[in-house]
């Protein structure tokens, strides 16, 4: 197992840092002291900050400079080895003179000698990079009493060179160390210059970052069976990185609220999966946090993913996902539907948030905005790539009172224009009962749509119900078969799943108390299962086990207080 113990600058454990031996250093100020930093220079002010930190509960902030460079807090630590490729930390700009300074560098480090050298100028409103020279400077615009998120990629100690990324768009490339004597990172300075500046700081971290997804061979070439899964204290507004154990990407988590403990895991299929005959992509996620929230999550994808997909897609006439970085009709096919716990509960349909491809590690990158966290399964947009106009979720009926209520819901709607409920009492005539028009804006939508639709004089027997679907150019389609079956003394009888593989439920609506027998009979005459219940007048459920019923046709007899009352065929798989 990787091991999850890290300390900081602080030499105590802060939390569990998903990507532990990822990242070498970290600070986010979450103990809420200062007690083992040193304080450099007699006027200034230093303490921690909950008023609205960048990420947590806590932030580094510092009033007052003496107008000389890194007099403030330092804190020394040992080399990081290997040498980190990443740093990154959070400013927050305050005043119109110099402030938020951070300097960080080897254990000589001075204002000169240094790999970083980063402030606010706030006689400009920017954010400055010094070079090797004062004058070989990068500047940005920025807002005074803003967070922003700046992080150097790339670090190169044979170069001295790296990126410069703010708020998570790249602002400079290859920009010179401070000073290429640099070699190795033991000590980071945090101060203001100016003697009326305050500055704020949060979140500082050094590390390593992979250029390899979890499960995935060299350069991300192709995928590879298995799974792994890693945990971390996912705390309100943090970005956290999972990765395996080698330090390789598994999903990138930003939560707006606090989720406790999170586990994230990435599964990778040896083939194509499918589910009610729609496949999805190979590779899929689950997030599990201790306490639901909304939030981002970034997923990452080899092309093989979708390669793999696409090979099945093909040969059964599904959409296609993306077959290159510019396939911007496989990017606009993709859709994300989310689980709880396990595949087909709580179904929803999401859109993703935005479809990069990063060509300098060859993989996909899909932002995805949740409601909530579960399982993540990725696949085609439209069903059977054909004009269907609804994705129908789930279609099912039941006896209230007098009455049988249908209920269905949709997943997509795509030109949708109204649903038409129809009846048979044989199964094979059906005719038009009632409309239900579409809620969708338009006929389209993404978001999960519930229907009902209310039979007021159901029929003795069976009484079979269908949806026409009908879109807005007057195409429509149908639903399945579902059978609400009313017995001779006023009961109404609901079986299902049928063909049923484990287990068949009986939903039985019954106008009195009454003793009841449920036989299982195979075509010989010979019964196979039989239960003896009591059901009460109203609604009851019943669940009849086929475990070590051989595959085959089979008829269900219902026997109320002695009387057949109720026969169904029923099929088990």
């Amino acid at each position: 197992m990787k091991s999850k113990i890290l300390f900081s600058l602080f030499g105590m454990l802060l939390y569990n840092l998903s990507n532990a031996q990822c990242t070498s250093y970290v600070d986010n100020f979450e103990t809420g002291n200062l007690s083992l930093w040193t304080t450099i220079g007699t006027t200034i002010t230093t303490s921690t900050s909950n008023v609205l930190p960048a990420e947590g509960v806590y932030g580094c902030k510092i009033v007052g400079g003496s107008g000389l460079h890194l007099k403030g807090i330092s804190r020394s630590f040992s080399a990081i080895t290997p040498n980190p490729n990443t740093m990154s930390w959070y400013m927050k700009p305050v005043g119109t003179g110099q402030s938020n300074h951070l300097v960080a560098g080897d254990n000589t480090v001075t204002a000169a000698k240094s790999m970083v050298f980063c402030y606010w100028l706030g006689s400009t409103n920017e954010i400055v990079f010094t070079g090797t020279t004062a004058g070989a400077s990068y500047k940005t615009a920025a807002t005074a009493n803003v967070w922003y998120l700046i992080e150097l990629k790339n670090i190169d100690f044979t170069t001295h060179t790296f990126d410069i990324y703010i708020d998570g768009v790249l602002k400079q490339a290859n920009f010179a160390f401070r000073s290429s004597l640099v070699n190795s990172i033991e000590k980071v300075h945090l101060y203001n210059y100016d003697s009326l500046a305050t500055g704020n700081w949060d979140n500082i971290k050094f590390g390593s970052s992979s250029s390899i997804i979890s499960k995935a061979s060299a350069l991300n070439a192709t995928s590879i069976t298995g799974n792994t899964t890693d945990t971390d204290i996912q705390g309100a507004g943090q970005t956290i990185i999972y990765t395996s154990n080698t330090c390789n990407l598994i999903s990138t988590v930003v939560s707006s609220a606090n989720l406790g403990s999170t586990s994230a895991k990435v599964t990778v299929e040896s083939a194509t999966p499918t589910h009610n005959t729609q496949p999805y992509v190979k590779r899929w996620f689950e997030v599990t946090p201790t306490t639901q929230g909304s939030g981002n999550i970034t997923f990452y994808f080899t092309q093989n993913d979708f390669n793999t997909y696409n090979t099945t897609a093909t040969a059964t006439g599904w959409p296609l996902l993306p077959q290159s970085s510019t396939d911007v009709a496989g990017k606009a096919n993709l859709r994300i539907t989310k689980n709880d716990g396990a595949l087909g509960i709580n179904p929803v349909v999401l859109t993703p948030t935005s479809i990069v491809w990063n060509a300098a590690n060859s993989y996909w990158e899909v932002l995805l905005t949740t409601p909530s966290f579960g399982q993540f399964r990725f696949h085609a947009v439209n069903p059977l790539g054909t004009a269907l106009p609804v994705y129908l979720g789930d279609f099912f009926g039941k006896k209230e009172h007098t009455t049988n209520v249908l209920n269905w819901n949709t997943i997509t709607e795509n030109n949708c224009k109204a649903f038409e409920v129809q009846r048979s009492f044989n199964g094979t005539d059906f005719t038009a009962l009632g409309m239900v028009n579409s809620q969708a804006a338009n006929g389209m939508s993404n978001l999960e749509l519930n229907y009902s639709f209310v039979d007021i004089k159901p029929k003795q027997g069976h009484n079979y119900y269908r949806l026409r679907q009908i879109d807005l150019d007057g195409k429509s389609t149908y639903s399945k078969e579902i059978d609400i079956v009313g017995t001779s003394n006023g009961s109404v009888i609901n079986v299902y799943p049928n063909p049923a593989k484990d287990n068949v439920t009986v939903e039985y609506a019954s106008n009195s108390n009454a003793s009841l027998s449920l036989q299982v009979i195979d075509m010989s005459g010979r019964i196979i299962k039989q239960i003896e219940t009591k059901v009460i007048s109203g609604n009851n459920e019943i669940f009849i086990s086929l475990d070590g019923v051989t595959a085959g046709m089979y008829q269900l007899q219902l026997i109320e207080n002695n009387r057949l009352s109720y026969v169904q065929k029923i099929v088990k798989q």
